[in-house]
């Protein structure tokens, strides 16, 4: 997953990063070197280092994984980590506020770790705009909403985005109720035991997975283009790296397995944000996507058949929705990738998707598909 390197003893590690700290103009207080050796320590000891919380944990890997002799992104890593660790009452204040004044659209924010990125982006001071296919789910995330920034007017709109018409609809209503849009996080998606169509004679994992994005994002396009510097951001899968395109078949008629149906369109979200990354170069607005990690969330759970009693097994070793979460909040609020576009994340690092996924030929024929599909100009 990350580029092997030699391994520097902890202790050379440490004084490294207060080598690097002081470019910054920062110091490292012991306080913070003594929690930095503490983590490092847990997860050298421990990969799954549960125990520690997850702004040690992010840390402690951020710092583990990167490749000897990278000072550049050493010097970012130290900047990430005395963001995590130094000051934590001043990093709670400003928290509080980092995106005070933003509003943000998400699909899928009603459970799971869109749920959990709606509430703590709202915590920072975001409006939230959710897209919500059930009304009961969707008041209830309303309400929580509510809850953790009551002095924010958040909304809910409904539609069915297996369905292009809703695709469209929704769009258009956020659009048309939105003065601005400073982020859109597409993130719904789900995975499905049989092949059934849609309406529109659509496979269903890639009218939710795949063509939803494509659809809202240009439905909101002009709305984030007007409220630049924006940011989209779409919620992809490691799933992609056994998945390949094949342009005969996007509706996997000839062929269909919930897994490569599910990969195909995890694939498909790279290949999207790839060309839409390229398509809005100086417009100030900018699209990566993430594999969020595999998360304990209610994903799969009305799949059905052998699906379903799969994933809740799988579930076991999987990480919690907060951990999930974290890069999407990350890339909607960082000011550290503000101007980072066209990229993968895992864990809050650009990292490089399958040979397929990085395919511009395939990505831009899979645009010219995708709106021929949708009825959307090219």
């Amino acid at each position: 997953m990350f580029p092997a390197r030699p391994r520097l003893a902890l202790d050379d590690e440490l004084r490294a990063l207060a080598l690097l700290a002081t470019v910054h103009d920062r110091p490292v207080e012991a306080c913070v070197v003594a929690k930095l050796r503490r983590a490092c320590a847990r997860w050298t000891e421990n990969g799954a280092a549960r125990s520690c919380c997850p702004l040690q944990r992010n840390s402690a890997e951020r710092y583990l994984t990167v490749r000897a002799g990278s000072q550049d992104f050493l010097k970012r890593f130290c900047y990430l980590t005395l963001t995590d660790f130094d000051q934590p009452r001043a990093r709670a204040r400003k928290g509080r506020t980092a995106m005070k004044g933003k509003t943000v659209v998400i699909t899928g924010g009603t459970s799971g770790i869109g749920e959990i990125a709606a509430e703590r982006l709202a915590q920072m001071g975001a409006r939230i705009v959710l897209i919500a296919r059930s009304k009961s789910r969707g008041k209830v995330a309303l309400a929580r909403l509510h809850e953790k920034a009551p002095d924010l007017a958040h909304t809910v709109h409904y539609a069915d985005l297996t369905r292009v018409s809703e695709m469209k609809r929704i769009a258009a209503e956020i659009a048309s109720r939105e003065p601005r849009i400073d982020v859109l996080i597409n993130n719904a998606g789900a995975m499905f035991a049989n092949r059934r169509l849609t309406e529109d004679g659509f496979e269903r994992t890639f009218a939710l997975n795949h063509m939803a994005y494509f659809v809202v994002t240009d439905g909101l396009r002009e709305r984030l283009l007007t409220s630049a510097p924006a940011r989209i951001v779409n919620t992809a899968s490691a799933a992609h790296h056994r998945a390949t395109l094949d342009f005969a078949d996007l509706q996997s008629a000839e062929s269909f397995g919930f897994m490569k149906a599910y990969g195909r369109s995890k694939l498909c979200n790279i290949l999207f944000t790839r060309q839409l990354a390229r398509r809005l170069q100086r417009t100030r607005v900018t699209a990566n996507c993430l594999h969020p990690g595999f998360v304990a969330t209610r994903f799969g759970d009305d799949s059905g058949g052998l699906i379903s009693r799969f994933v809740r097994l799988a579930k076991l070793f999987a990480i919690s929705p907060e951990q999930g979460a974290d890069t999407i909040v990350y890339l909607a609020s960082s000011p550290a990738i503000a101007e980072t576009t066209g990229k993968y994340f895992y864990k809050r690092l650009p990292i490089a998707p399958s040979v397929a996924a990085q395919d511009d030929r395939a990505a831009a024929l899979l645009w010219e598909r995708s709106a021929a599909l949708a009825g959307l100009p090219t």
